[in-house]
């Protein structure tokens, strides 16, 4: 309820946290150092450049994307299969909603 005078005697609603993919005890929540805060700004700024090359590139008669390629492969990897991030959360979020 609205304690403030005159205030409506309605129940506020409650602020909702949304936490994606991560179970955080409120409790135990560290603020972010100036250097995580530094290298999150720089990964930040670098990937917005990626993205308008790729725009530019796209609006225009460039190539695009370029897939690398190792000079000399790994035997070791040729079995290698790529994880597909987006599907590991889905499983992520199904597995954590049935326990």
């Amino acid at each position: 309820m609205d304690p403030r005078p005159g205030g409506s005697l309605s129940p506020r609603p409650r602020p909702q946290r949304n936490w994606g993919l991560f179970n955080i005890d409120c409790s135990s929540v560290q603020v972010p150092s100036a250097s995580h805060l530094l290298d999150v700004w720089f990964l930040f700024a670098a990937w917005q450049c990626v993205e308008r090359e790729l725009r530019t590139q796209m609006s225009g008669s460039e190539r695009g994307p370029v897939q690398y390629v190792e000079k000399n492969p790994n035997p070791n990897l040729n079995n290698f299969t790529p994880v597909d991030l987006s599907d590991l959360r889905k499983r992520s979020l199904s597995d954590a909603k049935k326990s």
